[in-house]
């Protein structure tokens, strides 16, 4: 589970996913801005770039010719 600066008060939970890491779901909090698609691949790039899976994590968006929709 991760917490970001934008959403203090919303919990994000990823999932993985053979080498990398994902969102998974956001349990999110009215009292943050709504949670936008950018934001949460900047959430995947920052988990990923923490637990040094980040390679894994652009190879996955490359081969898949963009990220996972939402």
């Amino acid at each position: 589970m991760g917490y970001f600066d934008k959403y203090p008060h919303s919990n994000v939970l990823f999932s993985r996913v053979k080498r990398y890491y994902f969102v998974y779901t956001v349990y999110w909090d009215e009292r943050d801005p709504v949670v936008k698609p950018n934001d949460l691949e900047l959430m995947e790039t920052l988990l990923n770039q923490y637990f040094g899976t980040e390679v894994e994590y652009r190879k996955r968006i490359r081969a898949s010719g963009s990220r996972t929709t939402y």
